[in-house]
């Protein structure tokens, strides 16, 4: 719902600035036809960035392959694997199965490194410890 809210004012506020242009190029008897329009288009542009946002949710993680060229980079070190799960907000809407498939797909990457970083959680520790263990069988080499 704060997804939903968010993309309201976000088109509501981008409408606005743009009804008030309008009125520079509209006939006054033709706005009222515009303004309706723009009313129905912040609707349906915000219910479907939020459907959007959900079946994003809902399909899981994205995976992207970074090389970090160092300079004078020990020889020890190099094909080291560092995997980065970043913001994973583990609440309502992601659950035990989303993390699940996190922990997985962590794992078939065969990390050296497993860093966690930005928010974690939607919610209190007790609620949630459930699902936050399942982070504890991702498997790296060197935590």
């Amino acid at each position: 719902s704060l997804g939903l809210f968010a993309c309201m004012l976000f088109y509501t506020l981008t409408s606005d600035i743009l009804l008030l242009l309008a009125r520079f190029f509209v006939k006054p008897e033709d706005f009222i036809n515009v303004e309706r329009r723009g009313f129905l288009a912040v609707g349906i542009m915000a219910f479907g960035s939020a459907a959007i946002g959900v079946l994003q949710a809902e399909t899981g993680p994205n995976v992207y392959e970074v090389d970090v060229p160092i300079a004078n980079l020990p020889k020890d070190f190099e094909g080291f694997r560092i995997v980065q799960i970043s913001d994973l907000h583990i609440g309502a809407t992601i659950g035990q199965a989303y993390t699940e498939k996190v922990v997985k797909m962590a794992n078939e990457l065969k990390p050296d490194l497993v860093a966690l970083t930005g928010e974690m959680l939607d919610g209190t520790v007790e609620l949630l410890k459930p699902t936050i263990d399942l982070l504890s069988n991702i498997k790296s080499e060197y935590g």
